[in-house]
């Protein structure tokens, strides 16, 4: 069963209500609402340890300052969280030096609030001579174990020891409950790993969040492709075969980089039965200001929109359909690895023209043939068809380096 996890005191208190009775009382702990510059303060104080045991935090005081007015853009909202931000944390910070630290990983958007918190951080702890008025501030910024091989405490208790300040602050993102009920649509990872792509969605739903979706952008991969992010379709026709009801919506528009693309490749992902389309449109692409190639005219669009296939109402075998669907993604990824191994071998044939060599290397192609029937085989392919995609294969590359040859000739 899937646990809701949250690294906010006041969450953990309204957790423990919901499974101990709301009248209950509980023990070692107080809390009340406040306010700061008219938004909501949670402030939870763990008073021992029969407090610490109850929500699973030591000892101490917990403020939770609610920004949700920062999402709906309330006028001069910006201005008054960091007044309300100050009001809070300036009680609990003594005279004297700070040491602030950006926790997290800066690549990866969700967990980047700590890095790109310290980029914009005012550092003064070396520019005291000229500054004298400041607060001696200095940044520290952590890293994570995967790539430091360090333990952020570590790092925070060396640099504590060398510049010992009066006060510490850690800056990061925090597991929250959520509880939101609006549609959050997770895009695909940059490399095409469904593993990453549902593992996000995972930790989105720990937080909370019920009602998800997902959106196929395309895949960062190596190689000439003719789409920006070449699709994969086989990866989202998996998620959704794994993930049974999540609606999955593709961008043809970032998958494309292309305006003249997007119009077949949106074809293409409604008759895979994709959910719904996002598609980028300008009235004047040239003038966009972002991604002016693959933005449609107005025209075009609802031209597109016009020829999209019809939904079917039901289908009398979803199953059938669904496999149907992987098998034209697979075939389609399929045909994609075929011209890109013969663009490979079209400039392999160009350097054994340049270099003097044969087209046909005897001894290279049976190596080839034997270690990929015995790769084929471990997979649980039938020889005798491995042999026969395997020989056509090779003499097709052949005919494209000897067109290659007499081209250049």
């Amino acid at each position: 069963m899937l646990t809701i996890r949250t690294d906010l005191a006041a969450e953990a208190r309204d957790l423990w209500r919901e499974s101990a009775g709301e009248t209950t009382r509980l023990p070692g702990v107080r809390a009340r609402d406040e306010e700061a510059q008219g938004l909501p303060v949670a402030r939870v104080e763990i008073l021992d340890a029969e407090g610490e045991r109850a929500l699973g935090k030591p000892p101490g005081v917990y403020l939770t300052l609610d920004v949700a007015a920062l999402w709906r853009r309330e006028e001069g909202i910006f201005a008054r969280v960091v007044r309300a931000m100050a009001e809070l944390l300036g009680p609990l910070l003594p005279e004297g030096p700070v040491l602030a630290a950006g926790l997290g990983n800066p690549a990866m958007t969700p967990d980047a609030l700590g890095p790109r918190t310290l980029d914009h951080l005012l550092i003064t702890r070396h520019l005291q001579e000229v500054l004298p008025g400041f607060r001696p501030v200095a940044g520290l910024g952590a890293g994570v174990l995967g790539t430091t091989g360090l333990e952020v405490a570590e790092w925070v208790r060396g640099a504590a020891e060398h510049v010992k300040p009066a006060a510490v602050v850690l800056i990061d993102a925090l597991a929250a409950r959520g509880g939101t009920d609006v549609t959050v649509l997770v895009k695909n990872p940059v490399s095409p790993d469904i593993e990453l792509w549902i593992g996000a969605l995972q930790r989105v739903y720990a937080a909370g969040c019920r009602r998800l979706g997902a959106i196929h952008r395309g895949f960062t991969t190596y190689g000439d492709s003719p789409y920006r992010n070449p699709p994969y379709w086989s990866i989202p026709i998996e998620l959704r075969r794994r993930v049974p009801g999540l609606p999955v919506i593709c961008d043809p528009s970032h998958i494309c980089g292309r305006a003249d693309m997007v119009g077949p490749t949106a074809v293409r992902a409604m008759e895979m039965g994709f959910d719904g389309l996002i598609i980028e449109s300008h009235p004047a692409p040239a003038e966009a200001l972002s991604d002016a190639a693959q933005q449609l005219t107005l025209p075009a669009l609802a031209s597109l929109l016009d020829s999209l296939p019809a939904r079917a109402a039901g289908s009398a075998d979803h199953e059938l359909d669904e496999l149907r669907r992987q098998i034209d993604a697979a075939d389609h990824e399929l045909l994609e690895t075929v011209a890109r191994r013969m663009a490979i071998a079209r400039r392999i044939g160009e350097i054994k023209r340049r270099s003097g060599l044969s087209v046909v290397q005897p001894q290279r192609y049976s190596r080839l043939i034997e270690s990929r029937k015995a790769m084929g085989q471990e997979l649980g392919l039938e020889p005798h068809m491995l042999q026969t995609i395997l020989e056509a294969l090779h003499a097709e590359s052949v005919r494209q380096q000897l067109n290659e040859s007499d081209e250049r000739k």
